[in-house]
């Protein structure tokens, strides 16, 4: 395996788009290309002359030897090819488990032991809170109170408030969908051979937009993604949501700057 990518992302602030162009990072994907949906919540990518991108979204890392088993298959089904970026997405849970694991002691080491890699990283990808949050409203009217929980975890680990995942690299998902050179640069650090392709796909997989679904394929730089929050200035839930947890505001505004 080339390349191991932990990734620490959250609904609702890209992390399907992101995941998605990051598998296009590679020499290998000259176009590009949705995932083939392989089992449950794993996904592949065959790039050809026995190469190959792996996705384990969300639920997966939580049961390793499942998704270990599934890694094994899709290398058995594609003819073992070399896989160049195999990425565990880790959406819904809590940000020390990837480390400390108090809840479940043996899952990361397991995760290392299973996915091992000479080329490994940990990637902690934010929205910001104002535009996170409305897409939660236009989905479902509300934002869950777990998600609120996650969001300011994740923030206070990119603010150095806690540091439960050490040598972390912090994806501005704000900055990567309109600065090419932020694109490159996050390539460099995560030591990815930077193509840019994917940047316009809507994935075919976590649903797409709240406001829009996957219309905008293709043309992905179309969406309003930066201002969604504007369609809730006189939504009284959604106002009331942000003055009651303003103190994730302020913390959004350190990060991403005043919205």
């Amino acid at each position: 395996m080339n390349k191991l990518i932990n990734f620490i992302g959250l609904q609702r602030c890209g992390t399907h788009a992101v995941a998605n162009w990051i598998i296009h990072q590679s020499e290998n994907a000259e176009k590009e290309q949705h995932p083939t949906h392989f089992h449950d919540d794993v996904w592949y990518y065959d790039w050809g002359s026995f190469t190959c991108g792996i996705m384990f979204n969300s639920r997966f890392p939580h049961n390793p030897e499942i998704g270990y088993n599934h890694l094994k298959k899709i290398k058995e089904y594609l003819g073992n090819p070399t896989v160049d970026v195999c990425l565990l997405c880790y959406e819904c849970s809590l940000v020390y488990m990837h480390y400390d694991c108090k809840a479940e002691p043996d899952l990361y080491e397991t995760d290392r032991k299973n996915f091992q890699s000479n080329n490994e990283q940990t990637v902690i990808l934010l929205r910001d809170v104002k535009n996170c949050f409305a897409s939660f409203y236009k989905k479902y009217g509300h934002v869950p109170q777990h998600i609120i929980g996650h969001w300011e975890a994740r923030a206070n680990e990119i603010l150095g408030k806690t540091k439960n995942v050490p040598n972390h690299v912090f994806l501005n998902y704000n900055k990567w969908f309109i600065d090419k050179k932020y694109r490159q640069q996050l390539c460099n650090d995560l030591s990815l051979y930077f193509t840019d392709i994917g940047k316009s796909q809507v994935p075919n997989f976590g649903g797409g937009s709240s406001f829009s679904g996957r219309q905008a394929d293709g043309n992905a730089s179309s969406m309003d993604v930066l201002t969604r929050f504007r369609n809730f200035d006189k939504n009284a839930g959604f106002q009331r949501t942000l003055q009651t947890h303003k103190h994730l505001v302020e913390l959004s505004d350190e990060i991403f700057g005043e919205m």
